[in-house]
């Protein structure tokens, strides 16, 4: 009810749905002549901010586990007319947001016809492939980048048996030989491999009719050789020895 000669307010707020040029009225009933009256409004939608990234996908590559990629810049660029506000950034899988570069996108409004960037490492912890996403949420809505990369395991340099008995054998005389595997199941190759006896035994020589084995210097991933081994005593008795196997 309003008092004769008295007045009140209507607040009105314009939240449009979609671009473009829009109206309405509010229609207000009451004892007037005609039982009601309108008041027409009107207002323009303008079309929201728009983000785009670039790129719109990182493949990081082989990294060693346990270690940082290099950072990889992905640029967030607001094409439209409309300032567009970040609400959240958010990065899943073995990826995350590069602390030593700068990340200007933050959770600020990004300005019509601006970019910013946001650096992603990768670190891998287990061997294989990766997968995860580096996702932006605004208010023009959700745009992700797609992350893949590959974890690389560190060499391996296992060795079987891990002891080895030998037959009796003459003084002055070589036994048969044994042969002990050096198995690689990393992802990177042994490299710098040497190996040696102690005690009274020996590598086999070739010298001798026999073959060292198959392992070199270098050993690939995933990978086997074997090392060739001899009992050599020269005086009566038992006796212990060591094969050692060195690498990096």
């Amino acid at each position: 009810t309003i008092a004769p000669g008295a007045s009140c307010t209507l607040q009105v707020t314009f939240a449009p749905q979609a671009a473009g040029s829009l109206y309405g009225e509010i229609v207000v009933s009451a004892n007037v002549y005609g039982g009601q009256f309108a008041v027409s409004l009107s207002g323009r939608g303008a079309p929201a901010g728009a983000i785009t990234l670039n790129p719109g996908s990182v493949d990081f590559g082989p990294v060693d586990v346990g270690s940082s990629s290099a950072a990889t810049t992905v640029e967030a660029s607001n094409g439209s007319n409309q300032p567009v506000t970040f609400t959240a950034i958010t990065v899943t899988g073995p990826f995350s947001v590069s602390t030593s570069s700068t990340n200007a996108c933050g959770t600020g409004a990004l300005a019509p016809a601006h970019s910013c960037p946001v650096a992603v490492e990768f670190t891998p912890t287990e061997s294989g492939a990766a997968a995860g996403a580096l996702t932006f949420n605004d208010s023009a809505g959700t745009q992700t980048v797609l992350l893949s990369g590959s974890g690389l395991a560190a060499a391996t340099d296992s060795l079987i048996p891990s002891s080895v008995i030998f037959p009796d054998t003459a003084e002055g005389q070589l036994s048969p030989v044994q042969t002990v595997t050096v198995t690689n199941t990393g992802d990177l190759p042994l490299t710098s491999i040497l190996f040696s006896v102690s005690g009274q035994f020996v590598i086999a020589s070739s010298s001798a009719g026999t073959s060292t084995g198959t392992c070199s210097s270098t050993l690939v991933a995933h990978a086997s050789c074997g090392i060739n081994v001899q009992f050599a005593p020269a005086q009566l008795g038992s006796f212990t020895g060591t094969l050692t196997v060195s690498d990096s």
